[in-house]
């Protein structure tokens, strides 16, 4: 490790004892040869002269655990160890350069960076970037809507809808359920396959010679649903963000702009999404 990381110092200094003295002020003869030993010690120099300086100096460094991860190049590591704490550091710089990590601090801040380290670890931060958590949000009540709200009917499918009994009202009278399969684990969780009514040019239904509509050809389509859903959203929410978050520290989820489709599992649960411009558009139980 190099030994211009003493105590997390900046980079816009010169040596390692003109750096100590611009920044903290004057340094005494005793000092600065102590300076001088960590300039060529490592870090192991760096561990055991900090504490030296900051008592024959008194010289009020920051505390900090050298990390255990090769050379660091020091820019901005000063502020990163003071506003996220050495631990947290230390995981962040295991994957990524001192640049890269305040960056990421500047960015985001110190409160989300340090929740974010300790949620998903350096190396998937590294991957996904500043700008993927600046401005993902997760499964959020919009995204919870979109599985409540009946969207119509697209392609000869009804989207959204993802509560039983609101899937159950719209198929009602357009055509209905073929084949339910229950979860295989969780209550309540069912895939239906259903059919809808074929249609005239006119929009009237075609009809059978006793008068009853007829399901319209070929393969059924699927639907997840969940019975209580609506009343019990919040719940559901976290869920589905457990599942996301698996998705982001398996590197499964898009980080570009574009998005895609992404799946996760979590709480018993798999689950299948897309993302597009970092929001969460979809997700739901997927058996």
């Amino acid at each position: 490790m190099s030994a211009t990381f003493l105590a997390g110092l900046s980079d816009d200094c010169g040596g390692v004892a003109d750096h100590v003295t611009t920044c903290y002020g004057a340094l005494p003869a005793v000092g600065i040869a102590a300076v001088a030993v960590i300039a060529g010690g490592g870090a192991l120099a760096v561990a055991v002269a900090i504490p030296l300086i900051r008592a024959l100096s008194g010289l009020q460094l920051p505390n900090f655990d050298p990390p255990q991860h090769g050379a660091f190049a020091p820019a901005g590591a000063n502020v990163v160890v003071q506003q996220l704490g050495a631990d947290a550091a230390n995981a962040l710089l295991d994957h990524m350069s001192g640049a890269e990590v305040t960056n990421l601090l500047r960015q985001l801040g110190a409160d989300r960076l340090r929740s974010l380290a300790a949620k998903f670890g350096g190396d998937v931060l590294k991957h996904y970037g500043p700008e993927f958590f600046t401005r993902y949000e997760g499964v959020t009540a919009d995204t919870m809507s979109h599985l409540l709200t009946n969207d119509g009917i697209q392609k000869g499918k009804i989207k959204g809808c993802h509560d039983m009994a609101t899937f159950q009202a719209v198929l009602n009278g357009r055509g209905q359920i073929v084949n339910t399969v229950a979860h295989p684990s969780v209550p309540g969780v069912v895939r239906y396959e259903y059919k809808l009514f074929k249609r005239n040019s006119d929009g009237s239904f075609v009809v059978d010679a006793s008068g009853q509509p007829q399901l319209k050809d070929g393969l059924a389509s699927q639907k997840t649903v969940i019975d209580g859903l609506a009343a019990d959203t919040d719940a559901w929410q976290d869920r589905f963000n457990h599942i996301a978050d698996e998705s982001i520290r398996s590197k499964n989820m898009p980080k570009e702009a574009a998005g895609g489709p992404f799946t996760g599992a979590a709480g018993g649960l798999d689950g299948s999404g897309y993302i597009r411009e970092f929001l969460i558009k979809t997700i739901f139980v997927d058996f």
